[in-house]
């Protein structure tokens, strides 16, 4: 007779729930006819109205109801651009100049020979109008260091070429200069990286003043 009546209060229960139209809420998110899915180890309540609250922190649910695009209102404040006190804005490199990846990294100068001792010149180096060092012709590729002579903003690295006493000439020699950024060491190696602001010298063109703009941000 005891299992009678538990049956009893079940099934006049249940025409009570049907009548309030109930939600079924899981994790927050509205499922109300959801069909052919199956969840275990669910926490289920009814609140006060009735709804079906279902609790599974284990399942991640994503809203996906398409939401109508609500149109900018008449009166919306008008945007304020950041000031140029706060956040300095970069000086815009001109068309043609090429600009290194960033200021902080250590530049260096690569000069690599196709017929090391043929090019029939050696190779004055100016940064910003300032004398660095004369690269010569005898070694196939060279570095050099030129970070401490950069300055934020548009520079301007010089090639003069100076005629090489002491070796043989070949109108076909060439060299390649460039600058690369520093990327890391392996041990007392230095790891480069890029091509930036590259000219390429013919032995052939005789001596000559070439130059390159490059920008440093």
């Amino acid at each position: 007779m005891h299992i009678r009546i538990v049956l009893l209060c079940l099934f006049c229960l249940i025409p009570s729930v049907a009548l309030a139209d109930p939600s079924i809420i899981f994790n927050g998110i509205d499922v109300t006819g959801v069909t052919n899915q199956k969840f275990t180890d669910v926490t289920v309540e009814f609140d006060a109205k009735g709804n079906v609250i279902l609790t599974a922190p284990q399942y991640k649910l994503v809203d996906t109801t398409p939401k109508a695009a609500v149109a900018p209102s008449a009166t919306a404040p008008a945007k304020v651009s950041p000031s140029a006190a706060t956040i300095p804005v970069p000086a815009a490199a001109p068309a043609g100049i090429a600009t290194l990846p960033d200021g902080v990294n250590p530049t260096y100068l690569v000069a690599t020979f196709d017929s090391p001792g043929l090019l029939g010149y050696n190779i004055d180096v100016y940064v910003n109008g300032k004398f660095i060092k004369t690269v010569l012709q005898g070694q196939a590729q060279q570095t050099l260091d030129i970070s401490q002579y950069l300055t934020k903003g548009k520079n301007t690295i010089q090639y003069r070429m100076t005629m090489a006493a002491d070796s043989g000439t070949s109108s076909k020699a060439t060299v390649e200069l460039s600058l690369a950024k520093q990327t890391g060491k392996q041990g007392n190696a230095v790891e480069l990286t890029g091509q930036y602001a590259r000219v390429l010298i013919k032995g052939a063109d005789g001596a000559q003043v070439y130059s390159a703009d490059f920008m440093v941000p």
